[in-house]
């Protein structure tokens, strides 16, 4: 059978690589591309993400994720994970997160990378788009809403196309009605237009750029998708193409599924623009490849056994690359070699096949090209002739001849001759190459149509060359031809017609850059006729190639062209080079002496040369008037001096600054001194600069004392303001503030006093007394820093300038008045007084420091000097507390009202204060203290002074718990006297209930109970009044007494009425006070609490129930029935309950009859609840009620019907429920009955052991719950016929497909399990689970049908479980098929030879080795064999013969039979393997099928054996064939050592042998002359005169003549040398006719070059430049040198000679191939 045209292939399988296949699912395992596939594996430990590179499997990355989803990046190392919601990009080689988003939507439902840079996303309403791009923040596009007909759908792909603008979305769901019960749906959606359209389908792909033909310029957007039965091909996006371009044909195919495959559907769709094909792929593992263009099928055929769920495009091949469910990584593809030759052969589709052939350029329907371009030239269609050249496969018909042909056809009238028609074709299908493009300019030119050649040019669509070129320039049209040359690389052309163009510039361009030789001088000088900047620009083009750039200088300044010589010699002159010293003085000289002295000063200023002579352009520039420029020449320092002087004015100042960075720091200041004697005001300001930048160099002391020196105060101001900001000196700031106020720069002093922190304050604060400055502010600024402000203070005032330090306070820093005042005070001066002071101090308010000023003050007893300050400040309304606490302290120290300030005053220090007054009023102290609230001083005044009053007055007013707590600790020795204050008088005098709140928690938080007890009966009882009704103190009261006192708690309660009675009432409870509770829930009528105290805790239910009869309320009564319900009084409960109209007790009662049973009780109140129709809890109450006739003893099943039949609420299923787990299932069937509930009916009606009931009501239920109860019960009866209809419900559920195995398999019912399967098969929902335990239950129990079942059914097992199965059972032969069909060879083959009796066969075996991948198994295979079959053995090696290695298998060989047939074991039974093989060339083959022929000593075919297949130790053979007793043999020997060159032994075994012609050969083969002498002289010794003859004609090359002379004369067989002689004079004439006519030559050549040197001077130097080689060489010969060929024993061409016998041409193996190869003179061949 053909080959298919396919490349199929399994690269790997994920097994294989440690993927397990619990992981192999559509939701764990993705591939976006044919790189990358990855695996999301989840475990107890975690889960991972594998990441498996398809090119290597085997180095698999794992990285562990917590994310539901992972995708890889079609084109880069990016992925994409999902959690839900979340999704996140990483890039895996940088190990960074690009970006993440969370879905506000929802989960995602499907999700697939549209390109390399977008990411789509389908959730259940929308699908969404997402950009890669890091920088782009914007979240997930919405690109369109799902359609309402894929709501129900599980979308399995998403595809997208032209350019991402059409969008197919793909879904399927279970659907009974469609075919196979799959229903598919794709939404196409137009992004640009915004609509949506539905398709019936299962899979689609677009394919973008298709070309129609070669009129298609922007190309066919196509889209393609399969319905159940129908392939479509489409065009989308029309609008995007140009009028007039063709459009696509929709396409439409039938899909053909196999026979009995009416259940396949497709399930994905990859469309290949490499072939333009589409590879539709369906659920059964069926391939179907359809050609685009037209629609048709190319091929089909099952490539997997397991479902492919997913898959995308193969690269490589163009295919697509597929995992099937076992975890098979395929790859499939149309073979383009094959395909062609497919079509044809299977569809017999000529137009498909020559249609394929031609748009994909493939092989196979040359023929049909050839046979149809005949066909329509000879009828004279030479346009369709020619298209069908041009679409012919890699443009086999685009032949010279081709065109040859159309050339010479006749033309028709009024037509285009056929040859300007087949170019004009080949155009429109692509380029022309170099013949056409010439052919077609030909036309053009004859026609004049060159503007289409130059547009054909432009669009590359002819191929231009020198020729075409000459074709174009013949026309005239220069610039066109150009452009032909330059494309076609025809460089001197091009150079040439630029010349002729005039474009001087680009042709030196051209010629620099394409290496063309070009003479500068003459090309500069045509230019320069031409015009001066174009020969300026043609010379700097060629400056690289220009040695002479004087001369081409020159050239410029014969003309006066300074400008432009200058601009050469710069532009040659780029780099600063010695070679180039003498250009560089030349420019420089030239711009100089000719005029242009700024161009000198321009080169010289950029510093761009350093090799001119420095001297002579320094004289020329002092003449031009460049002094600067002459002085950075000047080297002398003479030189340097004169120019200062002479020419300064013209120097510039940064160049003056320069010179002295080359002097001395002493020549620096020598020349600085001099500067400044000779002219102090001129030359201050250049003295300053050159100080400022050499600061360093010079030292700022040694500048100072120079600007001293001279009384240059000023230079020296302006030098250190400009260093001061850099200098770190004390000495460099003390004398610029000098020399600031020497210079009266006094802003500027204050500025450096107030900022530097430098200089050191003392010694310029005497500096600056001394000079007393105008400006006080220096002075202030250098007190202020050295902290001296008494000093400045002492100064000022001794200056009598008081109102500087009055300035100072208010403008400067009042933060000093302190010191200020304290030096004032503290001052001798008679104009310093206490007005003065004040005075002072009001002049700057606010901003006196008031603390610090107040101690002053008090320290010096004059506090009253600040009364003035303070009360205007207050006045103002300061609240400053130190301005309060110092007028406090006036205040008192002054006696002037205290009392009345302290206590009104909130802003003074009362700590402070109180202090202060505790030396001179105590009582003014605690006032201070207390209203400051400085507890601990208040208790310690109160104390120390006996103040108790004010003290327990302090502590009340106060209400502060800690303080409480300090003062009623015990260990406090007061807390008596202070007890007694607070009880006696304080409380009693105060009308603050909080206060007395305060009072009463602090002693009952102390534990005083008999000290608050009294304290509440004062405020309570006895005082009246105020507190007398007030609730918290007769709750504290009773709330004591019950505590403390309980016995006086029943007069309390009858002697208060303000109290909380539920709250107190409640205390009396937990204090078990039961009369005092009653007593007091009674005397506040809460009725229920009373008859509860009754009840509950008094236990007296008489009396209770007189209670509530003498008070008659419902909720009494409801009361008293909750304690008879609690005391399990249950039947009076109820009759009290419905006495009293109660409905809302069913809860409480119902929980309590369930615990005692009492359900006719409840039955009672539970229909007395109903009667009043409530509407709340109508489905407890019916439910309970439902429930308690039920359980009532008897069961009242009469009531419950009724109840039943009636309207009613109740959960039936929930209390048959109930009922059912109790027992009662007669009660429950009536309940589940009622409620239509069957699969409970069923269960229960199991457990009455009603089985076809049950049955009945199972098929009503149709639940597998009830299927399996009904089941297993019945399996437990052994009702078997009931049993297996339920269990035909259950097996077809692959879940519970092993339960109901283990069922029936635990309880022995093997017979009725296997009825039960076999039942199930023909089901319509039979599985292949049912398939497959059928066989493994077969396997243990009915052996004689596993291998019917696995003939019938074995493509519906899972015959990995099977297999396993078949091992246990020990079924080998089963086992085998079993393998086989799950494509296990290795194991088949291996289960064959281990258990050969029962499972081999030599069919079934080589069937299986045929298939087999392991190589291990093949010669285990052969080792069966030669063990038990090797008569089989040749037939079996011929099978596997392209699989196995020669070597390795006769290895084998002679191990198998070493001990029975000696070392070559069972080689000779593989001779016809060997002969097989043999054209491998192996030598373990070679050598081991030597061993068996000379074995069988078939010389022959040793002797083609060792010919042929050469590779063998040929010298270990000789060896031991030279031993051999038969000579044939010892001949082959022979022919081994010639073939190795060991020809003396090879001589010798051919003496010995007589074999002397082969002897000879030997010889002269060898090339020795030693060889060759020896044999013609062994040939002479033994008499062999023919055999010398032989030897001489044979050996001829090798043989001196004169020792063949000598021998002939000495042994007497000069006759038989005769030939040998006359050749070699024959040879020697030759030579010296050969040698006479060379000198003759020589001679004529001699005198032929004697004349030619004569010819001029340029001919000479021809002749030098040619003889140069020869110099070089070496010295020439002296005389003439013949010809090698002349020589005898030399190659070259001889006088050939006719070879008597095939021996001559054995000397072509030796070195000396030319000499062998001549023939012989006619007299040896008579």
């Amino acid at each position: 059978m053909a080959a298919a045209p396919v490349v199929f292939e399994e690269l790997f399988t994920l097994p294989s690589v440690g993927i397990s296949p619990t992981h192999i699912s559509f939701s764990n395992v993705t591939m976006e591309s044919d790189r990358v596939i990855c695996v999301r594996e989840t475990s107890d430990q975690g889960n991972k993400l594998a990441i498996i590179d398809v090119t290597k499997p085997d180095q698999i990355v794992r990285r562990p994720i917590t994310a539901d989803s992972a995708i890889m990046n079609p084109e880069s190392r990016i992925i994409a994970l999902r959690a839900g919601a979340q999704i996140q990009l990483f890039d895996i080689t940088s190990k960074t997160r690009i970006k993440s988003y969370l879905l506000s939507e929802g989960d995602i439902v499907f999700w697939k990378w549209l390109s390399g840079r977008t990411l789509g996303i389908v959730t259940a309403n929308a699908v969404y788009s997402w950009s890669i791009d890091a920088s782009s923040t914007a979240p997930p596009a919405k690109v369109f809403d799902r359609h309402p007909a894929l709501a129900a759908c599980q979308v399995i792909n998403l595809v997208a196309g032209v350019g991402e603008r059409w969008l197919a979305l793909v879904g399927i769901r279970a659907d009974d009605t469609a075919p196979g019960g799959v229903l598919g749906k794709i939404q196409l959606y137009a992004v640009d237009r915004g609509v949506s359209q539905i398709l019936d389908g299962y899979a689609a792909g677009f394919c973008d750029r298709y070309r129609i033909d070669s009129q298609d310029v922007t190309g066919t957007h196509l889209f393609a998708f399969a319905s159940k039965t129908k392939f479509h091909v489409v065009e989308v996006a029309q609008d995007r193409k140009p009028d007039g371009a063709p459009r696509f044909e929709k396409r439409i195919t039938n899909i053909v599924y196999a026979p009995g495959m009416d259940n396949d559907f497709p399930v994905a769709l990859q469309v290949s623009s490499k072939l333009s094909v589409a590879y539709l792929l369906t659920k059964y593992g069926y391939i179907h490849a359809f050609d685009l263009e037209s629609g048709k099928l190319i091929y089909a055929n099952r490539i997997s056994e397991s479902p492919v769920f997913v898959s995308t495009s193969h690269r490589e091949t163009g295919g697509l690359i597929g995992i099937n469910r076992r975890g098979q990584v395929l790859v499939f593809a149309i073979d383009p070699s094959l395909v062609v030759e497919y079509i044809l052969r299977e569809t017999n589709d000529l137009d498909l096949a020559i249609k394929f052939a031609a748009r994909n350029a493939l092989p196979g329907a040359d023929d049909l090209f050839a046979q149809q371009f005949r066909l329509l030239f000879d009828s004279g269609k030479y346009r369709e002739a020619a298209q069908v050249v041009a679409e012919s496969p890699a443009g086999n018909l685009r032949t010279p001849q081709t065109m040859e042909m159309f050339k010479a056809a006749t033309p028709q009238p009024n037509v285009p001759s056929p040859l300007l028609l087949y170019l004009q074709v080949l155009l429109e299908h692509g380029n022309l190459n170099n013949v056409e493009s010439i052919e077609l300019g030909r036309q053009v030119v004859a026609y004049s149509r060159l503007g289409l050649l130059e547009r054909w040019i432009k669009e590359n669509r002819i191929e231009c060359s020198e020729e075409l070129g000459d074709l174009v320039r013949a026309a005239n049209d220069h610039r066109l031809a150009l452009a032909i040359y330059l494309k076609a690389g025809a460089h001197r052309k091009v150079f040439d017609g630029l010349i002729q163009l005039g474009e001087y510039k680009r042709a030196a361009e051209y010629a620099k850059r394409n290496g063309i030789p070009v003479d500068a001088l003459s090309l500069i000088q045509s230019a320069l006729a031409t015009s001066p900047k174009v020969a300026l620009e043609v010379a700097e083009s060629l400056a690289t190639d220009t040695a002479d750039h004087a001369a081409v200088a020159d050239l410029f300044l014969q003309r006066g062209m300074v400008q432009e010589a200058t601009s050469y010699l710069l532009d040659v002159m780029r780099e600063d080079r010695p070679e180039q010293g003498d250009l560089q003085t030349k420019v420089l000289e030239i711009n100089l002496t000719l005029g242009a002295p700024q161009v000198a000063d321009a080169i010289l200023a950029q510093e761009m040369y350093t090799h001119f002579d420095k001297q002579r352009i320094a004289v020329l520039c002092e003449r031009a008037g460049l002094a600067q420029r002459a002085l950075q020449l000047y080297t002398r320092l003479s030189d340097v001096k004169r120019i200062l002087v002479t020419l300064s004015h013209a120097i510039q100042p940064e160049y003056f600054l320069s010179i002295f960075a080359n002097l001395s720091p002493d020549d620096s200041l020598e020349l600085l001194d001099e500067l400044l004697t000779n002219d102090l005001r001129g030359n201050i300001q250049r003295v300053v600069q050159v100080a400022i930048r050499y600061s360093d160099a010079l030292g700022p002391s040694r500048l100072i004392d120079l600007f001293e020196k001279h009384q240059c105060y000023e230079g020296m101001y302006l030098y250190l303001g400009a260093i001061l900001a850099t200098s770190k000196s004390p000495y460099v700031v003390a004398k610029y503030i000098e020399a600031a106020c020497r210079t009266q720069q006094w802003s500027e002093a204050e500025r450096v006093t107030r900022e530097s922190d430098l200089y050191n304050p003392e010694q310029v604060k005497e500096l600056l007394f001394e000079l007393r400055p105008k400006d006080p502010r220096p002075i202030i600024n250098v007190c202020e820093k050295g902290g001296d402000v008494e000093d400045m203070v002492r100064y000022f005032v001794k200056q009598n300038q008081l109102e500087i330090v009055k300035g100072y306070v208010q403008r400067i820093n009042p933060g000093n008045t302190p010191a200020v005042v304290a030096a004032l005070l503290d001052s001798d001066s008679s104009s310093v007084d206490d007005v003065y002071i004040k005075s002072l101090l009001m002049s700057i308010k606010s901003l006196v420091p008031i603390e610090a000023v107040t101690q002053v003050l008090e320290e010096r007893q004059k506090l009253k000097l600040m009364l003035q300050l303070l009360e205007a400040l207050v006045a103002e309304g300061s609240k400053d507390r130190a301005v309060h606490t110092a007028l406090a302290k006036v205040y008192v120290d002054a006696n002037i009202n205290p009392e009345h300030f302290l206590e009104t005053n909130e802003f003074y220090d009362a700590r402070i204060v109180g202090n202060f007054c505790e030396r001179r009023d105590p009582l003014l102290a605690f006032i201070a203290y207390a209203h400051g609230a400085c507890d601990d001083d208040v208790l310690r005044v109160t104390s120390d002074h006996g103040l108790w009053r004010e003290q327990a007055r302090y502590v009340i007013e106060r209400m502060n718990p800690e303080l409480w707590a300090r003062v009623l600790e015990e260990s406090n020795p007061n807390r008596k006297t202070l007890l007694t204050q607070v009880i006696g008088s304080a409380l009693m005098e105060n009308r603050n209930p909080e206060q007395v709140s305060a009072a009463v928690k602090a002693l009952m938080r102390a534990g005083l109970q008999n000290e608050l007890l009294e304290l509440l009966e004062k405020l309570v009882l006895q005082a009246g009044g105020t507190f007398a009704n007030n609730t918290s103190l007769q709750n504290l009261l009773l709330l004591t007494s019950i505590r403390s006192a309980p016995e006086r708690t029943g007069d309390y309660i009858r002697r208060l009425d303000a109290f909380d009675g539920a709250t107190i009432g409640q205390l009396c409870l937990e204090h078990d006070l039961y009369d005092e509770a009653f007593a007091t829930f009674a005397k506040f009528e809460m009725h229920v609490e009373a008859v509860s105290v009754l009840i509950d805790q008094k236990k007296d239910i008489v009396m209770a129930n007189e209670y509530a009869a003498q008070h008659d309320r419902a909720d009494i009564w409801a009361r008293l029935g909750d304690g008879l319900l609690r005391l399990g009084e249950l039947t009076k409960a109820v009759q009290v309950y419905m006495r009293a109209g109660v409905t809302n007790r069913y809860r409480p009662l119902i929980q309590a009859c369930r615990k005692t049973g009492a359900f006719a009780d409840l039955a009672t109140y539970l229909q007395f609840v109903r009667s009043k129709q409530l509407g709340i809890d109508e489905e407890l109450i019916d439910s309970e009620l439902v429930y308690a006739l039920a359980c009532c003893d008897p069961p009242k099943l009469s009531q419950l019907e009724e109840l039943l039949a009636s309207p009613q609420s109740a959960d039936l299923d929930a209390v048959g429920d109930r009922l059912f787990s109790e027992g009662k299932y007669e009660a429950a069937r009536l309940l589940f009955v009622a409620a239509n509930n069957y699969a409970r009916l069923a269960e229960c009606l199991v457990y009455m052991r009603e089985f076809t009931a049950a049955l009945e009501a199972a098929r009503k239920a149709n639940k597998l719950r009830t299927w399996k109860t009904v089941c297993y019960a019945c399996v437990e009866a052994q009702e078997f016929r009931i049993a297996e209809l339920c269990a035909l419900h259950l097996i077809v559920v692959p879940e519970e497909l092993d339960e109901v195995i283990r069922v029936y398999e635990t309880r022995g019912y093997f017979d009725q399990i296997m009825s039960v399967l076999e039942n199930g098969l023909g089901l319509d929902k039979a599985h292949n689970g049912m398939f497959t335990e059928l066989a493994v239950l077969y396997s243990k129990y009915a052996e004689q049908k596993v291998m019917e079942h696995l003939l019938v059914y074995w493509s519906r097992c899972n015959l990995a479980k099977v297999i396993r199965a078949l091992e246990s059972a020990h079924l080998w032969n089963e086992l085998c098929f079993a393998h086989m069909r799950y494509e296990e060879y290795d194991a088949a083959a291996m289960i064959m030879m281990e258990h050969a009796p029962l499972a081999w066969s030599h069919k079934g075996l080589e069937e299986c080795l045929a298939a087999v991948t392991g190589a291990e198994v093949l010669y285990r295979a052969v080792s069966f064999y030669m063990d038990e079959h090797p008569d089989l053995l040749i037939e079996l090696l011929g099978v596997l013969q392209s699989r196995l290695d020669p070597g390795r298998v006769l290895s084998m060989a002679r191990q198998h039979g070493l001990d029975k047939f000696g070392p070559l074991g069972h080689v000779p039974l593989l001779k016809p393997y060997m002969l097989r093989v043999q054209d491998k060339n192996l030598a373990e083959v070679n050598e081991a099928l030597n061993e068996v022929l000379i074995m069988e000593e078939d010389v022959d075919a040793l002797v083609l054996s060792v010919e042929r297949y050469p590779n063998f130790d040929q010298m270990a053979l000789a060896q031991r064939l030279e031993k051999h007793e038969l000579p044939l043999m010892r001949q082959v020997a022979v022919l081994l050592l010639r073939r190795s060159q060991k020809y003396e032994r090879a001589l010798e075994l051919c003496k010995r042998d007589m074999a002397f012609r082969e002897a000879a050969e030997i010889a002269a083969e060898s090339g020795s002359a030693s060889l060759a002498e020896s044999i013609a002289r062994y040939f002479l010794e033994s008499n062999l005169k023919e055999a010398f003859t032989m030897a001489l004609y044979l050996c001829y090359p090798l043989l001196r003549p004169d020792l063949v002379l000598e021998w002939t004369w000495r042994f007497g067989a000069s006759d038989y040398a005769m030939p040998f002689y006359i050749q070699t004079l024959h040879d020697y004439g030759k030579r010296l006719e050969a040698l006479e006519r060379a000198e003759r030559d020589h001679r004529t050549t001699n005198r032929k070059e004697r004349t030619n040197a004569a010819s001029g001077s340029e001919s000479l130097l021809r002749s030098l430049t040619a003889s140069t080689p020869m110099l070089m060489a070496g010295t020439p010969p002296t005389g003439p040198t013949p010809p090698s060929s002349l020589y005898f024993g030399a190659s070259g061409p001889v006088p050939s000679m006719r070879m008597p016998s095939p021996a001559a041409s054995a000397p072509a193996a030796a070195g000396m191939a030319g000499n062998s190869a001549r023939g012989r003179n006619p007299y040896f061949g008579t």
